[in-house]
């Protein structure tokens, strides 16, 4: 039904969901996230990777559910949403209206949408120093 990974070194939560969820698996699994949150000392600005591909469009009632479960959850500093599904995609643009969540087809696509506002900004070659001889 779902798998979570805690990954330190780019602060990342990964999660990979499978099948529909029901409002009491909803508990279940909001219940768990917050637990390994907290036991891995994980804080709001962390990045957020949801793998959606073999999960498709959730019900309305477990959409209710994780609006309720997850009220009140630290906040990422960036969301990617794996699926390929148009359906599943516009059900997340309308649940999720963060401005800082992206819709990816793909999980390395969505790790690099993520990890591009981590990495250090190249310099211009016009602002490096001038050696000259």
């Amino acid at each position: 039904m779902y798998a979570l990974e805690f990954d330190r070194g780019f602060e990342l939560l990964d999660v990979r969901w499978s099948g529909l969820f029901c409002p009491r698996e909803v508990a279940r699994y909001a219940a768990m996230v917050r637990r390994r949150f907290d036991e891995m000392a994980f804080a709001p600005g962390y990045l957020l990777r949801i793998d959606m591909a073999e999960a498709g469009v959730q019900s309305q009632d477990a959409l209710v559910a994780f609006r309720r479960e997850f009220a009140g959850f630290p906040p990422a500093t960036r969301i990617a949403v794996i699926t390929q599904s148009k359906l599943a995609a516009l059900q997340v643009l309308r649940e999720m209206r963060q401005p800082y969540l992206e819709i990816a087809a793909t999980a390395d696509a969505a790790l690099d949408w993520l990890i591009a506002a981590r990495r250090p900004v190249q310099p211009a070659l016009s602002s490096l120093p001038r050696f000259s001889t």
